[in-house]
């Protein structure tokens, strides 16, 4: 019979080490959208779909000796009170058999007045720096953004059905509606419960995977 605790236990260092890698860009700004001059490839988008397809193996890999027991039951009571698998296995799925998913990066920053233009009212802030950086200072950063906050979060492709531009049309959204008639792509920001921020989102899953682990563990359906 097949038992899973110890590819499990591989599964989760892999995961570990592709979060870790993939960590890198937190709070980063990287020239060129962060694209790879050589290959053309985004190697962050690589760390992501590395650590969600490492992740979604812990599962996987649980199921299948779960059955194998006729224990799925167990395994359902914990997947079925937990949403954010199925959030990722989506992206993860979606990146194996449709599209790949995509990044978004924002940058957001305050500055305080320092004085106000008495004709115009025109207030002018305290300066702000971003820097940005090269790819080839990924592993070995010379500075930090620390005037502006930087967030990267996850797309997925659209597919827009009929009935999803006719509501757009009647929404008023008619900009959608447009570039859907027109086969431009379309992509969406992807949240949980709230939250959008790549590194969060991936930190969480990772902490339900070792939670399910454990859990597995107790229940017996992972040997």
């Amino acid at each position: 019979m097949y038992q899973s605790k110890d590819e499990i236990h591989r599964k989760l260092q892999q995961a570990k080490y592709a979060l870790r890698k993939l960590g890198r860009f937190e709070g980063r700004i990287f020239v060129n959208e962060g694209r790879d001059e050589e290959t053309g490839g985004f190697p962050l988008l690589n760390d992501f779909c590395s650590f969600a397809t490492q992740t979604r193996s812990v599962f996987q890999y649980g199921l299948k000796e779960a059955r194998e027991r006729c224990m799925q039951r167990a395994y359902d009571a914990f997947v079925e009170h937990r949403p954010i698998i199925a959030f990722f296995a989506d992206i993860r799925d979606a990146d194996i058999h449709k599209y790949m998913p995509g990044v978004h990066l924002t940058i957001e920053g305050s500055s305080r007045i320092r004085s106000i233009d008495p004709k115009t009212g025109v207030g002018v802030g305290e300066p702000m720096s971003v820097y940005v950086e090269s790819l080839d200072d990924l592993d070995s950063p010379k500075a930090r953004n620390t005037d502006a906050h930087v967030k990267i979060t996850v797309t997925k492709r659209l597919e827009p059905s009929p009935e999803l531009i006719d509501r757009w049309n009647r929404e008023g959204r008619m900009d959608l509606a447009s570039y859907a008639q027109q086969d431009k792509l379309l992509y969406e920001l992807l949240e949980y419960e709230g939250e959008d921020d790549i590194f969060k989102l991936c930190r969480s899953y990772l902490a339900c995977a070792e939670e399910f682990y454990a859990h597995g563990v107790e229940a017996g359906f992972i040997t």
